[in-house]
């Protein structure tokens, strides 16, 4: 399929400084790079409060645009453009909604109520909706009217910077630097009066932004000098690439106190360069700030957000965590590239009927598999139901992208999750991050502390394994010929021993990972109540040890349930011999299940 033909739609000047902005400048040279012949159409600068002629040019020049090329155009245009207006484009159109306007901070009812309204309605006239994140994609759902099938989550790509690895060189006193336009949104005011109750330490801060709102831009130096920070703050304004990154790399935090956000890429580019972040829980920070690099507090409450800095700036050991949990975490983001080709694959199958969850992509495919079939949803509840319970400790190893852990959750169980794919592990945590029941961990589990090789599997990540043996089985299995294992990554590994010894002993532990089950239950040397591990019929022998290594471990009794049925295979659990000779006598199409081991009580 040759790449669609596409036209960009973007008020005023494209190379403003605003996350939108450069959002939409990166996806437009990308698809090109990746082959799209993409026409960039400059609008008015007056959106989304659009002069007479503004509003005219755009209806005129968006209503020329041939049906054959796509028209993605840009929130700041599609939410305020008249409705009657837009019902004039004959191309197929593709909203980019960073956020709905109508949440823009200092509205008044009247403009909040008109931009609801138009970009509710505008929204009927979209073929799709490109959004950057699950937050604003909820959003549209719930109060636009917009079904899921015709959203797609773009998140945002970040910059590959392989110059500035290790180079991150903060002053004394530490360097407090906050991005983001001058703009009340943004709540620059709210970290003033936050620094203001900080007078007492030792700290600068710049604010680097343009001056996006100038009344609001004389607000803010006049608070500031008011407040006494005229010496320890200063407002660069917009600053060159070159001294941006300058002052990333003398950073010691990120601070933004932002009102409301649909995503934040100035988050992402703080977690790159290894930087603790503290912000405000609104909007879809929560979802992209990582809890572990990020202290999250309320909106407009700048006493709770002098707490947070105070807490970084006196506490050198929890910077030192928060600084190596944002630099690890970095290390999932996606690339512009991988921005670009979700939205290329839109372009690409517009008109074509699409299913819940962009099943298009890999990972959206298993969101598909995984969370689409309710009834698979409850017999998974009802089998695990038998398992954990409300206040119980469950460790899902080979979370993938969470679909177990969160059914533990539902039953109400505390659940620690493992996911050594970055990109997977950065939808697990977008699904589950803020929920306090549930620990991530972006890390294998196997035989002994360290690291290893894995093999991804980048159009089926669900079959990525650790395992060299399963890539060999699989090159003579029917069922497993299309699988390709394209590129490798070193993982860090973590032990079963390990774990209990820092979370607990659990209730219940589940793993399912592509061929190193024996591995993790290698590194467990104290016999639990209850796990359960995944067999394939390719590899019967691998099978055939894990039961057998159970057995030694204890005294334990058996069950299985094949493939993505979710029920168990008998009612009366048997021993190690009778399961060693049922999976033996399991015909090759079987494919794959999982065996459940209890530990048997000793009668008195």
């Amino acid at each position: 399929m040759n790449p669609r033909k596409a036209a960009f739609a973007i008020p005023g000047d494209i190379t403003t400084l605003t996350g939108g902005y450069i959002y939409e400048r990166r996806l437009l040279e990308t698809l090109r790079e990746i082959g799209h012949d993409v026409r960039h159409i400059v609008l008015g600068a007056s959106f989304p409060d659009p002069t007479p002629a503004d509003m005219a040019h755009a209806v005129d020049t968006l209503g020329t645009l041939e049906p054959e090329r796509a028209l993605i155009l840009d929130g700041l245009v599609f939410g305020s453009i008249e409705t009657a207006g837009l019902a004039k484009v004959r191309a197929p159109i593709v909203a980019m909604i960073h956020h709905p306007l109508a949440l823009e901070t200092g509205l008044s009812t009247l403009q909040r109520d008109h931009l609801f309204k138009t970009e509710r309605g505008n929204l009927a006239l979209a073929a799709h909706v490109l959004v950057p994140s699950p937050h604003t994609a909820h959003i549209l759902c719930t109060q636009y009217d917009v079904t899921p099938d015709r959203i797609t989550i773009a998140q945002p790509g970040t910059e590959a910077r392989p110059a500035h690895t290790g180079k991150s060189t903060p002053i004394d006193p530490p360097l407090i630097l906050s991005v983001g336009i001058q703009h009340l949104r943004k709540g620059h005011d709210v970290l003033l009066h936050a620094l203001a109750e900080l007078l007492h330490l030792n700290w600068n801060t710049v604010i680097i932004g343009t001056a996006y709102d100038p009344v609001h831009a004389e607000e803010l130096a006049g608070l500031r000098d008011k407040l006494g920070l005229r010496d320890r703050v200063v407002f660069a304004g917009r600053v060159p690439q070159i001294d941006l990154e300058a002052y990333y790399a003398q950073a010691t935090i990120f601070a933004l106190a932002t009102r409301y956000e649909g995503y934040g890429i100035v988050f992402d580019e703080a977690l790159s360069w290894g930087l603790p972040i503290v912000s405000c829980d609104t909007g879809a920070v929560a979802q992209t700030v990582p809890t572990g690099a990020g202290l999250l507090v309320p909106p407009d409450a700048p006493n709770e957000f002098a707490k947070a800095l105070e807490r970084l700036l006196v506490d050198p050991a929890l910077r030192q965590r928060m600084a190596g949990a944002a630099m690890y975490e970095s290390k999932a983001l996606p690339t512009w590239r991988d921005t670009a080709q979700v939205a290329g694959r839109v372009l690409n199958t517009l008109g074509q009927k699409r299913r819940l969850r962009n099943p298009a992509t890999p990972i959206g495919r298993s969101f598909d598999i995984y969370y689409r079939d309710m009834a698979r949803t409850a017999r998974m509840d009802r089998l695990n139901a038998t398992f954990v319970s409300k206040g119980q400790l469950a460790f899902d190893i080979g979370a993938h992208v969470g679909d177990r852990t969160a059914s533990f959750a539902r039953l109400g169980a505390r659940v620690v999750a493992f996911e050594p794919q970055p990109r997977v592990f950065r939808a697990l945590r977008l699904i589950h991050g803020r929920n306090p029941d549930i620990t991530l961990r972006r890390e294998a589990v196997g035989a002994r502390v360290g690291e290893l090789e894995m093999h991804l599997n980048s159009r089926n990540p669900t079959t990525s394994t650790a395992s060299s043996d399963l890539i060999a089985a699989a090159q003579t299995a029917d069922a497993w010929k299309n699988e390709i294992w394209d590129t490798t990554i070193r993982v860090p590994v973590t032990t079963l021993d390990q774990l209990i010894a820092f979370h607990g002993t659990p209730d219940f532990v589940k793993i399912d990972v592509e061929g190193l089950e024996l591995e993790v239950l290698k590194g467990l040397h104290t016999p639990l109540p209850l796990l359960s591990f995944e067999f394939t019929t390719i590899q019967r022998d691998l099978a055939y040890a894990c039961i057998n290594h159970m057995d030694a471990l204890g005294e334990y009794e058996f069950n299985f349930s094949l493939g993505e049925d979710h029920k168990l295979h008998h009612d009366i659990w048997t021993s190690a011999k009778e399961m060693l000779a049922e999976i033996a006598a399991l015909p090759q199409s079987a494919n794959s299940g999982d065996i459940y081991a209890r530990r048997m009580i000793p009668t008195q």
